[in-house]
């Protein structure tokens, strides 16, 4: 059997980084993002490049698909030049260099010097530029000047180095305020469509099918608290068939400060693989889209600890009698 390294929980750890958080955030400024790897991540990035092509409606994707020009460009100016090439020519009226560009790396080691030079390249001349790579890079630590985002996956094996890539590009479809399609049969409607209500102006779609349920108190008994760092205890009451039941028309985020990145490990694990393993061993997982340390965009709120705000004079009276 393969090792996946526990690749799921990899991928939540990895979206709630800073680091990605950032990327996000370039993502949404830029309107062209040109996509370059080698072997099998060159696979990951046109297949990538193209998904998010079709699926996104406010940004546009491009990889170096042509057979011709890369073995063209190899035999003349050499395999290390092979996507620099490719891009000075997509930069031949200045689309690149216009404020509104990414380049975007996919490499598992992280070393490929033909996408080291384009990192470069790009960050020379005020490209936004980042890396998605399996390890930490060490030829980008010659170059410390570059503005490069790295998005480390620190996984061992190629092959979870490209799932975990091509996750990546598919919560991009997300992040821009799109939805990757789900597969139906015409004689088979499948789920209903997961809209709750109108989204609100300058939000994200994710608002309308999102609920967010609290995971202590609400799922996970936690009866003795804290206690050893463990998670101990079991399943509240009817938790699993609601949660089974609302997974149906919603996409499930559990929100837990056991998640925060800062907690201490517990028997080698961090907060969050402890709590999908958790969801895992309960019968959860598969109705559980993400775990989170933060507040997550939702339509409704589900938690042992909340109070429903209407206004101030109510709220202060509510907190002055609970402290009396």
């Amino acid at each position: 059997m393969i090792e996946t390294e526990n690749i799921e929980s990899k991928f939540h750890s990895l979206i709630n980084k800073k680091v990605w958080n950032d990327f996000c955030e370039d993502l949404k400024e830029v309107d062209d993002v040109y996509v370059i790897g080698n072997g099998g991540s060159w696979a990951i990035a046109t297949h990538g490049a193209n998904d998010n092509f079709k699926m996104t409606s406010n940004k546009r994707f491009f990889s170096l698909d042509s057979q011709s020009f890369i073995t063209a460009a190899a035999n003349d100016w050499g395999y290390d030049n092979v996507f620099l090439s490719w891009l000075e020519r997509m930069n031949k009226n200045g689309d690149i260099f216009n404020g509104r560009s990414m380049i975007l790396g996919v490499s598992s080691s992280g070393n490929s010097e033909n996408i080291a030079k384009c990192l470069k390249w790009g960050s020379d001349n005020k490209v936004k530029t980042a890396l998605i790579t399996g390890r930490a890079s060490e030829k980008l630590k010659s170059h410390p000047n570059l503005n490069t985002r790295e998005v480390v996956l620190d996984v061992d094996y190629y092959h979870n180095a490209e799932i975990l890539s091509l996750w990546l590009f598919y919560e991009m479809v997300h992040v821009v305020g799109n939805e990757c399609p789900e597969i139906r049969r015409k004689d088979q409607p499948g789920k209903k469509k997961q809209t709750t209500k109108k989204i609100r102006k300058h939000s994200y779609p994710d608002e309308t099918v999102n609920i967010g349920i609290d995971f202590d108190g609400v799922i996970h008994r936690c009866s003795k608290g804290f206690y050893d760092g463990t998670i101990y205890d079991s399943p509240v009451d009817g938790s699993l068939e609601a949660v089974k039941e609302i997974s149906k028309k919603h996409n499930i985020v559990v929100y837990t400060a056991k998640a925060k990145p800062d907690r201490p490990l517990v028997n080698g694990k961090t907060g969050q693989e402890l709590v999908w393993e958790w969801l895992e061993n309960n019968g959860f997982g598969e109705y559980v889209s993400e775990v989170t340390s933060e507040k997550p965009r939702a339509a409704f709120y589900i938690d042992d600890k909340a109070y429903r705000f209407e206004n101030w004079k109510d709220t202060m009276d509510f907190l002055s009698k609970e402290s009396e």
